[in-house]
């Protein structure tokens, strides 16, 4: 049975079937720039897979400084106006800003 614990953290490498980047949460996308660091640094990857990895995980870091901007800006909402009602308001205007590419 221990032998099959073994690829539990293989599992986590890969997000979740039909997942873009942008679809993850932060903590999904946090575990995965983690495994990726923890497989470029334990295995000695061909050029082509090391690029791979090392692209995906500037994408992901770049998501994940995103949803935590958007959580700063929510946060600052909140102790701002001091109710949540205005909490759906300041995100409403985040997509309506245009972060569509």
């Amino acid at each position: 049975m221990e032998h099959g614990k073994k690829n539990d953290g293989d599992r986590q490498l890969e997000p979740k079937a039909g997942l873009k980047i942008e679809e993850l949460s932060f903590e999904e996308a946090l575990q995965r720039l983690e495994n990726l660091v923890e497989k470029m640094e334990k295995e000695e990857l061909p050029l082509e897979e090391s690029l791979r990895c090392f692209q995906e995980g500037t994408e992901l870091t770049r998501h994940c400084r995103k949803l935590l901007s958007e959580a700063d800006s929510k946060v600052k909402v909140i102790l701002e106006e001091g109710a949540l009602a205005d909490f759906e308001e300041a995100e409403r205007k985040d997509v309506g800003d245009g972060d569509e590419e």
